[in-house]
């Protein structure tokens, strides 16, 4: 709640629930191109610790709810007090807890390697820690990159030609 309230106060309500949104779609896309063990995917939900600096947070829950609720199409927040003990937190410090449901966590290693299998499928070639010297459309229409990478062939250039190309 804390984090989108904060992202609210700076680029406000739309570009907020816009940039959620996007995240939640992205997400879906990678769990359905690699599936969820292709980027271990584990959603175990997380919580955020409401002091007494942050109380205002608990009255913005069902606001923030309210504004997810289309993207989610349930609440996504919910407000636990009952976990301060059980976590072992002390109540002169922790005045609340919020759970968030749809936390979750992957392994970027994993959801990498599932990624660069995913596109080699779809004919197309990932290269990483290479320098990019130029790239250019040529007189065919197709692209001339010349990259450099310091780890192969003693770093000398490498010059390739492609349909199309994404430089990241």
């Amino acid at each position: 709640v804390g984090e989108i309230l904060g992202d609210i106060a700076i680029m406000g309500e739309a570009k907020t629930i816009d940039l959620v949104k996007m995240r939640y779609q992205g997400l879906q896309k990678l769990r359905k191109r690699v599936g969820d063990s292709g980027l271990d995917f584990q959603q175990r939900g997380g919580y955020e610790l409401v002091t007494e600096k942050t109380m205002e947070t608990l009255s913005k829950v069902k606001y923030v709810n309210d504004l997810l609720r289309p993207i989610f199409s349930e609440d996504v927040f919910t407000v636990v007090p009952e976990k301060i003990e059980e976590f072992g937190f002390s109540k002169k410090f922790v005045k609340s807890l919020i759970w968030y449901k749809f936390v979750g966590q992957i392994d970027s290693g994993k959801l990498m390697t599932n990624l660069e299998r995913y596109v080699s499928k779809l004919g197309a070639k990932v290269m990483t820690g290479a320098l990019v010297k130029s790239y250019a459309k040529n007189s065919d229409g197709l692209m001339e990159v010349v990259v450099q990478n310091p780890l192969c062939d003693g770093g000398d250039p490498h010059r390739f030609l492609a349909k199309d190309v994404v430089v990241c």
